[in-house]
């Protein structure tokens, strides 16, 4: 999409943890494998690290529904709290974008029903003013990971759900 990884930077540079949550239902359908949605991840951080982009991490469901229920497939919100938990995420102050309904529900799940306030499906809102959110502080102790370098006053504290990137990158795949 135009314009996301310049978006993606400049929120990164401001100290926004960017989560990326993906079903890729393909796996259990047998048309592709983990190896191949791995060169896709590969692909992904190479064209985002282009405009100084770096993913703070990575999750997908390799399940497919016909196959039976599980946790981690959007709308359920097994990853997206797998995150929360991993980055001490405060939920009620972050913001989830999405491309599909089932994203923003995975959403309002992770933050127990409370509300679709930061909650942004793409299409409908755009993103305008993203640029302009402050990142809250953590509300664990803990040191994120990958910010060695950011000072301790700009923590990363709030998350980016970013669905989309992958349908988009799997066409280039």
């Amino acid at each position: 999409l135009e314009g996301v990884p310049e978006t993606l930077s400049d929120l990164q540079k401001t100290g926004w943890l960017l989560i990326v949550v993906s079903n890729q239902s393909g796996i259990g359908l047998c048309l592709y494998g983990h190896a191949e949605v791995e060169v896709l991840h590969a692909y992904l951080h190479d064209r985002l690290a282009e405009k100084g982009v770096v993913l703070d991490a990575v999750y997908y469901c390799p399940h497919h529904p016909t196959n039976g229920r599980c946790l981690c497939r959007k709308p359920g919100s097994l990853l997206l709290e797998k995150a929360i938990a991993r980055f001490g995420i405060d939920p009620a102050a972050s913001v989830f974008i999405g491309d599909r309904e089932r994203d923003a529900q995975a959403a309002v799940a992770a933050r127990g029903g409370r509300g679709t306030a930061g909650v942004h499906l793409a299409g409908e809102h755009r993103f305008h003013g993203l640029r302009d959110h402050r990142p809250a502080r953590r509300h664990r102790r803990g040191r994120h990971p990958h910010a060695a370098g950011r000072s301790a006053s700009r923590r990363p504290a709030r998350l980016s759900l970013v669905g989309a990137l992958f349908r988009i990158g799997l066409s280039g795949v």
